[in-house]
């Protein structure tokens, strides 16, 4: 009877093994698969910023800001057309955060867990850098905005917060890439 019991028990135990070893493999790849997600997203505002970064420098060229405000309405395409940039970049790079956010609530290592809610806090972050950079191309075309000294002082006030968040994101990445390095045994 001891024999038959002890046998049972040993059958349940190994069964319930076996359950959480295809849990953690399954939360692993659920995980993967939404990194994955995350890393396309992330590539995808990459491409939105760099297609504007040059048109962003035109639009605040000197010779631009040289003739504010009597150039606005020229400016006005050009503007929204590197805004929209900005924002389609933010918007991928927050909805890549979303994911990172969702990866890291799967049953993984904890390793794993903090590296990828790192990730997605740097994803947040750079979201919140590219709105700033669209609100700067906005700007120009703000009819409040009547002259070119208080154009350029709104533009730096901006920049400046936009590049506190820029060496904030960085700052996160370069965390997170250390993170990663320090616990390589949980990411093979």
């Amino acid at each position: 009877m001891f024999l038959k019991l002890l046998r049972g028990a040993t059958a349940v135990a190994g069964v319930v093994l076996v359950a959480a070893l295809l849990f953690q493999f399954y939360s692993q790849r659920q995980g993967n698969k939404k990194v994955e997600e995350a890393n396309t997203l992330q590539k995808a505002g990459d491409a939105a910023i760099q297609s504007v970064g040059d048109k962003f420098t035109q639009l605040l060229s000197d010779e631009n800001l040289a003739a504010f405000p009597g150039n606005r309405e020229q400016l006005k395409p050009l503007a929204q057309e590197v805004s929209a940039g900005f924002k389609k970049g933010a918007e991928h790079y927050r909805t890549a955060h979303q994911r990172f956010q969702e990866a890291s609530d799967e049953g993984v290592d904890d390793a794993v867990k903090k590296y990828w809610a790192m990730r997605g806090e740097m994803l947040k972050t750079m979201a919140e850098s590219k709105e700033g950079y669209a609100d700067v191309c906005l700007l120009v075309v703000d009819d409040k905005i009547a002259d070119k000294t208080a154009l350029e002082t709104q533009i730096g006030e901006r920049l400046t917060k936009v590049q506190a968040l820029n060496d904030a994101w960085k700052k996160l990445e370069a965390d997170s890439d250390k993170f990663q390095e320090a616990n390589a045994d949980k990411f093979e």
